[in-house]
């Protein structure tokens, strides 16, 4: 068995003895910046996959400097009992989600936004969004920041994105 093969097998047995139910809870809410339900961003992979169980991996990218190193692939990933979505910068299991995304109605802010709100909706709520034509913006764009995007179609939310930016 290969190291990598070990690892993936440890992490199964943790999450076979802890459990899916999880600490954190099955929140439906979307706290700007911080969180979509149960799942924080910056909370590392083996925290996330002990409390969630498992998720479903629906890309990887190899990175250019160490192709072949697969434990430096940029993953996301998707629970499809809670549907969301998360990125992670490496496949390593201390690595922090840096994106969260969710196009479900359950998921709402405090002030009942999220998917299926209109732009008028989400202005009024969040005095300080930028919107543009595909898109509302909470947080400011700086290095390091957390940003709260509310995608738009047809004037109406279809999902909801945190995002770390670089």
């Amino acid at each position: 068995m290969t190291s990598t093969s070990w690892r993936v097998l440890a992490l199964a047995l943790v999450c076979a003895l802890v459990g899916a139910s999880g600490a954190m809870g099955t929140s439906s809410l979307i706290v700007p910046g911080r969180s979509i339900g149960p799942v924080l961003i910056g909370e590392e992979a083996a925290v996330l996959y002990t409390a969630h169980g498992l998720p479903k991996v629906t890309a990887r990218v190899r990175n250019p400097v160490a192709p072949t190193n697969r434990n430096l692939d940029r993953v996301s990933v998707y629970w499809p009992a809670l549907r969301i979505f998360a990125r992670f910068n490496t496949d390593e299991a201390s690595s922090n989600a840096t994106r969260l995304a969710t196009a479900s109605p359950r998921y709402r802010t405090a002030l009942g936004i999220g998917v299926g709100s209109t732009r008028a909706a989400v202005r009024s709520a969040y005095r300080a969004a930028v919107c543009v034509r595909s898109q509302c913006r909470l947080g400011q764009p700086s290095a390091g920041a957390v940003v709260t995007r509310f995608q738009l179609a047809r004037g109406r939310v279809t999902r909801v994105q945190l995002v770390t930016l670089p």
